[in-house]
């Protein structure tokens, strides 16, 4: 009996010290943003992640979270963080955060939602007058061309026109590049970009963006990515100097992503077209640095640059193609392939679209058993952008069969995990209506909408 029970007991911890191997620990701290000053710990903050659940941070603003399946380098899916009277002040981090292999505390930075609406209201007032600014001066233009008779009457009513919708499409926008630019952390930039920063807080916005201009930002970025290439021709001891050189492009394309949403801010279009070339000739520099590309590829969307877009989308897809294809590659392989389907459904290359995106779905199965959660949301994806580009090629047939999967799917998303997922199932849903208004079943549409209510 004694050697059984000591069989037991050792199959027992055994089993628990698994379990705690299994285990991933990550730590950090939250801050908060205190302008250049240095920031300070907040304690009471509750974060809550997906396969983590909740903690709490302490008074020194520190807090633990306990992964149950994840491995280090995975992402770290966010569920809320939330203190009263707070916002998420490093917002592009958080959505990037991965577990650490290293044991690296991650900062989550906080700031008074006060504080930051005043920063987003005083950008704000300072871009609408920029804007008003270029759209009066073209119209000027246009209006002195009328005058001495250049342009007939009904090309100057064109001209005007396309001039009020070019603006208010911007100013639509706007709204972006203040968020990201009101993000800021004047604590960690250089002396150099702070003094920048204060010239836009006085509304020097043409001076702050010539003070950019001076540090000649991109032929920086172009010719460390020379000198890179140089050093890594090199032997083992030139490494350090190599990364000391990833570390300072990091520093410096962070430095152009914020002159380029300055610039933006101030709006016109020689504006958008600079950003545009100096962000091609960065990612032209280096087309494996994945990170410029994927800003690159996301300005270009939002721009409406569909041909470009394109092209650089295919080039991160190749890079994926060409990588180790881990779990995350594919992840990330099948978000691009889905990003240019986009791009062909938007410009009514359908037939493309569709076929890149059943291309997808045996990419999907490798990581299905892997990550059945990130499977079942992209089986769902997929399938709603079928059905959308059959719906809008007028194959209503085959809409309804893709819609209908896509919609099931979804449900059973929502049903598993309604915090998460009842938007994209009200959004699944809201096709479905437009389908069926479409084909005629307004009945349908109308049982659907209710639904929609309700979630």
């Amino acid at each position: 009996m004694t050697s059984k029970y000591t069989f037991i007991f050792s199959l027992v911890v055994l089993f628990s010290t698994s379990i705690l191997n299994a285990q991933v620990i990550q730590s950090g701290f939250v801050e908060e943003y205190n302008g250049a000053s240095k920031r300070n710990p907040i304690q009471d903050v509750q974060i809550t992640v997906y396969n983590a659940g909740s903690t709490t941070s302490g008074k020194d603003g520190r807090f633990k979270l306990v992964f149950r399946t994840l491995q280090p380098g995975s992402k770290v899916n966010v569920k809320s963080i939330e203190k009263r009277g707070y916002v998420t002040f490093n917002e592009d981090a958080v959505n990037e955060w991965r577990i650490a292999d290293d044991g690296t505390p991650f900062t989550i930075i906080l700031c008074k939602s006060a504080k930051f609406k005043a920063m987003k209201d005083h950008y704000n007032a300072m871009a609408s007058k920029t804007y008003r600014e270029q759209q009066e001066k073209e119209l000027a233009e246009v209006t002195e061309l009328k005058r001495h008779g250049d342009i007939a009457e009904e090309e100057y009513q064109c001209r005007v026109q396309e001039i009020i919708n070019y603006y208010e499409d911007r100013l639509e926008n706007l709204d972006i590049y203040i968020d990201k630019f009101a993000r800021i952390d004047l604590s960690s930039i250089s002396n150099e970009e702070e003094q920048i920063i204060e010239m836009v807080q006085s509304g020097d916005i043409d001076g702050a963006i010539a003070k950019y201009d001076a540090m000649k930002l991109d032929s920086r970025y172009v010719a460390n990515v020379h000198n890179k290439e140089k050093i890594g021709e090199g032997v083992m001891k030139l490494k350090r100097a190599l990364a000391n050189l990833e570390k300072e492009n990091e520093a410096t394309f962070a430095r152009i992503v914020n002159k380029h949403n300055l610039m933006a801010i101030k709006g016109g279009r020689e504006v958008f077209n600079q950003i545009e070339n100096e962000l091609q000739t960065i990612a032209d520099a280096d087309t494996t640095n994945m990170t410029v590309l994927k800003h690159f590829v996301k300005y270009l969307i939002a721009e409406d640059r569909n041909d470009n877009a394109e092209k650089y989308c295919k080039i991160i897809i190749r890079n994926y193609q060409e990588s180790h294809r881990t779990s995350q590659d594919i992840v990330n392989y099948i978000e691009y392939v889905t990003a240019l389907a986009n791009i062909h459904h938007k410009v009514m290359r359908y037939d493309e679209a569709i076929a890149e995106l059943e291309g997808l779905l045996p990419e999907l199965e490798k990581i299905k058993d892997a990550h059945p959660e990130i499977y079942d949301e992209f089986n769902s994806l997929i399938h709603l952008r079928i059905a959308r580009c059959y719906r809008d090629n007028e194959k209503m047939e085959l809409a309804g069969i893709e819609m209908t999967y896509a919609v099931d799917e979804y449900e059973k998303l929502f049903i598993s995990d309604p915090d998460r997922y009842s938007l994209q199932y009200a959004q699944a849903l809201t096709d479905l209506i437009s389908f069926s208004i479409k084909n005629t079943e307004k009945g349908h549409a109308e049982e659907i909408g209710n639904t929609v209510l309700s979630i």
